[in-house]
C-alpha cells in the first residue's frame, strides 16, 4: 500500500510540473492572459521591492506574477527603467500593464541573451500601473529593475 501511494504522489507530482510549464508556455504571448490574475509555479523566489526598485530570484519559476502595483494620481510620465536580467534556463520577461489592459514589455531574457543590462525608456501611466514576470521554464533568475526618477523629473 506504501508503495503505491508512493507511485501516486510521483506520477501526480510529474503531471503538475508539466502540466504547469505547459499553460506558462502557451500564454507567454497571449497578451489577455498576461494581463488577468497571477498563475504561477516557483521554488526559491524571493522578492524585495522598494519605491525604485523590484529585485527578483527564483530556482524555477513558471507562469505570471504581480512583482509590484505602482499607484499614480498624476499625468502619464517617463522614466528609464535600468534592468539587470539572468537566468540559466526558460526564457522571462518584465512587463508593464496599464488600467486599460495594455501590456508593455520592460525588459525580456533568455538563458542564450542572459547576464545583461537593458535600459528602456517606460511611460509610468496615470491610475494604478502593475510590474508583472512572466515566464516559462526559468531555471536561476536573477532580475534587478531600477526606476530613475531623476530622468522623469519626479521627485519620490
Amino acid at each position: 500500500m506504501k508503495k503505491i501511494f508512493i507511485i501516486m504522489t510521483a506520477a501526480f507530482c510529474v503531471f503538475f510540473t508539466g502540466c504547469s510549464n505547459r499553460f506558462a508556455e502557451e500564454q507567454y504571448s497571449d497578451i489577455s492572459a498576461i494581463a488577468a490574475g497571477d498563475r504561477y509555479a516557483e521554488t526559491g523566489f524571493t522578492k524585495t521591492t522598494t519605491y525604485n526598485e523590484i529585485h527578483v530570484k527564483a530556482k524555477s519559476f513558471n507562469g505570471r506574477e504581480t512583482l509590484l502595483t505602482n499607484t499614480n494620481p498624476n499625468e502619464a510620465f517617463d522614466i528609464t527603467a535600468v534592468t539587470s536580467f539572468s537566468l540559466s534556463g526558460g526564457t522571462a520577461k518584465l512587463v508593464l500593464i496599464d488600467d486599460d489592459g495594455n501590456v508593455s514589455t520592460v525588459a525580456e531574457c533568455s538563458a542564450e541573451n542572459s547576464a545583461q543590462l537593458i535600459e528602456t525608456r517606460i511611460t509610468i501611466p496615470k491610475g494604478e500601473g502593475v510590474f508583472k514576470l512572466v515566464g516559462h521554464g526559468c531555471k536561476n533568475v536573477d532580475m534587478l529593475m531600477t526606476l530613475d526618477y531623476d530622468s522623469a523629473g519626479v521627485k519620490q
